[in-house]
């Protein structure tokens, strides 16, 4: 079902509209042609909204690849953060996107800055050996779930031989065929747009609940590295959502596309992540030992004082809706730590400026 297949198995088992078409009003078809458009002038909003990925800082880690669960002051604040679970880095952080009618402005600048500076991350990086035990650690399960479709192929052939009747066969083989594509990705790939020559060395899929990245490097001893990392698709279906109403677009012209668009976007900003952390990664004295690394890759830079600063700015360029959405934030509590650090930043900034002058 699509919940399955959006957000992965753990999600409700159902399909709304097959549920419920009993009661709920028909969904209205949209033409292929405003959808076209309306997907258009999303990508347009995530162009405009994205911005280069900031500065990374890598140290030691264990577990798998994915984001790792952060605090998010300027989230609190506005009221929208999910509640943790008491456990450190113990699940993906959601991307927050600050639904707030009373903070348009800040809403805005905490979504843009957030896309750009993502969640840690979990990342390794492997030799060609290692990575092929990562990989078959991954494809386990797809395996077992290829057998299983070809006992019941086996036995419905069985039953049709025995007595002309039983499942398509036709309908089988198909499944049959999914299932083996799903091992050998591990998954299902991700369509990618990508530079021409890079298709052999970028490799983007979705695992589960889990788009993934991997990307091929030259290592410092002249072989090849693998490095790897995740992102929850739920995170990046919310991203599309923010997008479509920062576009003003009406989200049922883009319900079909959704699942993808989130796919796309997601391995975008993996691969973008990768590559800018690949320089740090690479020159870690584990993988200059030919060892495989895993390590938690974190941006130097905060999203929420990064959106005060902005905001700040605004009101200094005399904007009235960023003064007033201070005024509302500085009586906030909590809010003090967050103010008095992109103040720092104005000073560090400032100084880094006098520096060069």
């Amino acid at each position: 079902m699509i919940n399955d297949y959006i957000l992965g198995p753990d999600t409700d088992h159902y399909d709304a509209e097959e549920c419920f078409d009993d009661v709920a009003p028909k969904r209205k078809e949209v033409p292929r042609e405003a959808q076209v458009a309306a997907a258009r002038e999303i990508v347009r909003q995530a162009q405009a909204s994205r911005l280069p990925a900031p500065f990374l800082r890598v140290e030691p880690s264990t577990g798998d690849v994915g984001d790792v669960s952060m605090e998010d002051v300027l989230g609190e604040l506005l009221g929208v953060i999910e509640e943790e679970d008491g456990e450190e880095d113990s699940k993906p952080a959601p991307f927050t996107p600050v639904d707030s009618h009373e903070f348009p402005v800040t809403q805005k600048l905490h979504r843009k800055f957030k896309a750009a500076m993502p969640s840690p991350k979990i990342m390794r990086v492997d030799t060609e050996e290692s990575y092929k035990k990562f990989m078959d650690g991954k494809r386990a399960p797809y395996i077992e779930e290829l057998e299983q479709h070809v006992a019941r192929a086996e036995a419905a052939l069985a039953q049709h031989a025995s007595d002309g009747h039983g499942v398509a066969m036709d309908v089988l083989g198909a499944d049959v065929e999914q299932a083996k594509q799903r091992v050998q990705t591990a998954g299902d790939e991700i369509p990618m747009s990508l530079p021409p020559g890079t298709e052999k060395h970028i490799k983007v899929w979705q695992d589960g609940g889990q788009i993934c990245c991997s990307m091929r490097l030259p290592g410092p001893d002249g072989k090849v590295r693998i490095a790897t990392s995740a992102s929850p698709v739920e995170k990046h279906v919310e991203e599309v959502l923010s997008y479509t109403e920062d576009a003003g677009v009406n989200p049922m012209e883009v319900m079909g596309a959704l699942p993808l668009m989130a796919q796309i976007l997601g391995g975008g900003s993996l691969v973008t992540q990768i590559a800018a952390a690949a320089p740090e990664l690479l020159a870690r004295p584990e993988v200059k030992a030919g060892k495989p690394f895993v390590g938690k890759v974190t941006p130097v830079s905060d999203p929420a004082v990064a959106a005060i600063m902005a905001l700040l700015q605004m009101c200094r360029a005399g904007n009235k809706n960023a003064l007033k959405e201070v005024k509302k934030l500085r009586a906030m509590p909590g809010s003090d730590a967050l103010f008095a650090a992109a103040q720092k930043g104005f000073a560090e900034a400032e100084k880094t400026r006098q520096e060069r002058a």
